[in-house]
């Protein structure tokens, strides 16, 4: 049976059986009643509820909300020998069982914390995500899950099946497409800076390596010997590619030998967002030109340009941005929650302070 990526509801949570329970883990009787209105954090002066980042912990992690829950339950059950109907818990023994230790807590707070700042800096930045386009990407993302688990269900069938919390996984979804768009402006900005210009259809480009592999040395000498024979057999492959032998043969011809691993193509990627080994050989190259040599840590590389521009159609350039802003994502949240006002009742990691 496929798995969708959120968890169970919460209407599970109660109804696990004494066998998946941990150990007893009975929370300590708090100094203070812990309430629904007691403000967890604030992000740029807007707060986060116990109430709120409590029903986000239970929706989107269901798994480790259930055995600190459970375990009062139990403890009531053993008390009384299972003598009683009902077995329920208040919200402030909820509470006191999930947040006794704060390094529980931490991970979650931070995620909701991430999800708000992005938010706000959205709105800030003009960055609007309708509720349309929401559904549109939530669509795909259906797509993706039905064609992956040959399943025919709508995308409302998948939810129920699943128990996917409707108002969470819209809301993450608009968090990926917001975070997404300002990424996308945060690396155009980065490779703006690298290239000194804009970035422009013509920095779109498809590169041909072929890499002489040298087998390391721990001695100096021996190691200069060995590179100083992998530069002749690059400089014979050379001359053969230059007198018409097709670059991709004789990149065949190595990884025959064992000494190319990577054979051919290049994925597609941007100048100033290519690999720095790429970058610096393909440094005022021209398509079709073939580069100088370039010494690497483990042996040399050519490159040439095989495509670029509007000669890579706009589906693989469409791709291999999608890969670029993925890649990017992280470093970008990171930097804007290091220029971010961030206030926590919890102690966080320090990108989230």
């Amino acid at each position: 049976m496929p798995r969708f990526s959120v968890g169970a509801a919460w209407a599970a949570i109660l109804t696990l059986s004494a066998a998946v329970f941990a150990p007893a883990l009975c929370a300590p009787p708090a100094s203070a009643p812990l309430k629904s209105g007691d403000v967890i954090a604030r992000v740029e002066g807007m707060p986060i509820t116990r109430r709120e980042l409590t029903y986000y912990w239970m929706q989107t992690r269901p798994e480790t909300v259930a055995p600190l829950v459970g375990a009062p339950i139990l403890e009531q059950w053993k008390a009384d020998r299972g003598a009683a109907p009902l077995y329920a818990l208040s919200p402030a023994a909820v509470y006191r069982a999930l947040y006794a230790d704060p390094s529980r807590v931490a991970p979650v707070l931070s995620s909701l914390i991430t999800n708000r700042l992005a938010g706000i800096v959205a709105r800030r930045r003009g960055v609007v995500v309708t509720d349309a386009e929401v559904k549109a990407r939530a669509h795909a993302m259906f797509d993706a899950f039905r064609k992956q688990n040959h399943i025919s269900q709508t995308d409302n069938e998948i939810m129920r099946e699943f128990r996917v919390p409707r108002d969470i996984f819209y809301e993450d979804v608009r968090f990926k497409e917001q975070t997404d768009r300002m990424t996308g402006a945060f690396v155009s900005a980065e490779l703006a800076a690298r290239n000194g210009h804009q970035v422009a259809l013509s920095d779109w480009l498809e590169v041909r390596r072929l890499f002489v592999d040298v087998k390391p040395s721990t001695d100096f000498l021996e190691s200069e010997r060995r590179f100083a024979e992998g530069r002749k057999t690059l400089d014979g492959l050379i001359q053969e590619i230059r007198a018409g032998k097709p670059m991709e043969q004789a990149a065949k011809e190595l990884a025959s030998s064992g000494s190319e691993k990577q054979v051919g193509l290049l994925p597609v990627c941007l100048r100033g967002a290519c690999p720095p080994m790429v970058e610096q050989g393909i440094a005022g190259l021209k398509p079709g030109e073939l580069s100088a040599p370039v010494r690497g840590r483990t042996g040399w590389y050519i490159f040439r340009i095989e495509r670029a521009g509007d000669r890579i159609p706009v589906s693989e350039r469409k791709a291999a941005w999608q890969a670029l802003i993925e890649s990017r994502r992280q470093a970008f949240l990171e930097d804007l929650l290091q220029h971010s006002h961030i206030t926590s009742t919890i102690p966080l990691s320090p990108s989230n302070r």
